[in-house]
């Protein structure tokens, strides 16, 4: 076996104006076992009228979006044209990249408790985007790659307040309406000997 899966998940959401609730329908297909690489192919409420159909070799869920980059220097995340800063109030605000760096930590390691994942605290996070300038635009950006600090993973040899890093990339096909998510931990000199992580 490959050890890939394909998800088919029903949500409860509510609506942001009232507290109707209904329920939600996502397919996930997973690209690659041992980190965050996976594409939603389905995302619509429970009911949506759509055209039946099957997916051709084009509309595979499983399209590249490409290798991570690597992590920038200092002085490139000070080029405010580049880079965009989530902080304060924002930051709280941005459910999502919690989302990303518990995907981007399980994939890691599947055996990882979610209680241990509910001890990962971002710290701060840099977007880098390409054509948006505006903050609101730049979180919404259909392609992103975020660059995100945390804390909460503990490492042999290390407590879990040491700071961490983890990159997952967005994509999201137009022509398709497919989402990709592409993701990873950034691991420092001293823990390329390949011991497993622990957890606190």
């Amino acid at each position: 076996m490959n050890l890939l899966s394909s998800y088919f998940i029903t949500l409860v959401v509510k609506e942001r104006d009232d507290d109707t609730q209904r329920l939600f329908q996502v397919r996930v297909d997973e690209n690659a076992y041992g980190c965050l690489d996976c594409v939603v192919s389905i995302a619509r409420l429970k009911g949506f009228q759509e055209e039946e159909h099957t997916l051709s070799p084009r509309q595979d869920p499983s399209f590249d979006v490409g290798e991570l980059p690597d992590w920038p220097s200092d002085d490139d995340i000070k080029d405010s044209r580049r880079f965009y800063l989530v902080e304060g109030p924002e930051l709280v605000k941005t459910e999502w990249i919690q989302t990303y760096l518990e995907l981007a930590v399980y994939t890691n390691d599947r055996f990882v408790l979610e209680a241990d994942l509910c001890k990962l605290e971002v710290v701060k996070v840099a977007m880098e985007t390409s054509n948006v300038e505006w903050p609101m635009e730049r979180l919404n950006a259909r392609e992103a790659t975020v660059y995100i600090w945390f804390k909460g993973l503990a490492i042999r040899g290390a407590g879990q307040d040491v700071e961490r890093k983890a990159i997952v990339r967005r994509v999201l096909d137009e022509s398709t309406g497919y989402l990709s998510l592409k993701g990873d931990l950034c691991s420092r000199e001293e823990d390329l000997d390949n011991t497993r992580l622990s957890w606190i």
